[in-house]
């Protein structure tokens, strides 16, 4: 059995200065590190925010409020200044001293360091800004409420003309039937009232045989713009 006299502490001032200079060896390293971690981190968002987008949040398509527009769309410019950060905070940093100072190398080093640090930190904080609002876009796009593009139809079946609407932002709509001849002009006139959907439909009877026949809807919608729309009834 070993002498307990001899035996020297394994956890000594020795293994704690080849522990600092472990440290300090791998401080920038790891930094780096960290911020690759970030840039894949961020590339991922990237990947759902643009995939949710083409699914199911296209601003070409849906026409949603200006809000929920901007909140869809923004998270592009906070994704791209994240990545950048990330990149940035993986760059070496520029430092310049005299190679036989020890002491500038110690101050150059401890400046690197600390930039290191305010860059990771920079990459961190736009990392989070990016989660936060990628999130924000999909329940926006989700939940948001979207306002449907105004379209009617007319269809001519025999004596009756069917005409139909939605997206019709009003209480009553007007209907006109009406004929390309001057003679057979304005046939019938009559007013509508939409469902709080902005839907509406309704048949009238045409006892002309005028041929040619034109549905013409006309509103006024809750901001008090009026519309017209016009279609042949075929």
């Amino acid at each position: 059995m070993a002498d307990p006299q001899t035996i020297s502490p394994a956890i000594d001032d020795a293994y704690w200065f080849a522990y600092s200079k472990e440290i300090i060896e791998k401080s920038l390293g790891s930094r780096n590190d960290q911020a690759a971690k970030l840039q894949n981190l961020i590339a991922w968002l990237w990947g759902i925010y643009t995939a949710s987008a083409a699914v199911g949040l296209s601003l070409g398509k849906a026409n949603y409020s200006i809000l929920t527009t901007v909140l869809i769309a923004f998270p592009s410019l906070i994704l791209i200044l994240a990545y950048w950060s990330a990149v940035d905070a993986q760059s070496p940093v520029d430092v310049e001293f005299d190679p036989r100072s020890p002491t500038e190398i110690k101050q150059a080093y401890i400046h690197a360091v600390d930039q290191k640090k305010k860059q990771l930190t920079r990459a961190r904080r736009w990392s989070i800004a990016a989660g936060l609002f990628v999130a924000i876009a999909l329940f926006a796009g989700s939940f948001g409420k979207q306002s449907v593009s105004p379209e009617f139809g007319a269809v001519k079946k025999g004596s009756w003309v069917t005409v139909w609407g939605r997206g019709i932002a009003c209480e009553v709509v007007t209907i006109s039937i009406s004929a390309n001849d001057s003679e057979s002009a304005n046939i019938i006139k009559t007013n509508v009232p939409c469902s709080t959907r902005g839907d509406f439909a309704t048949q009238l009877e045409v006892k002309s045989q005028a041929k040619g026949l034109v549905a013409k809807i006309e509103w006024t919608d809750p901001k008090k713009v009026n519309h017209t729309m016009a279609r042949a009834a075929e």
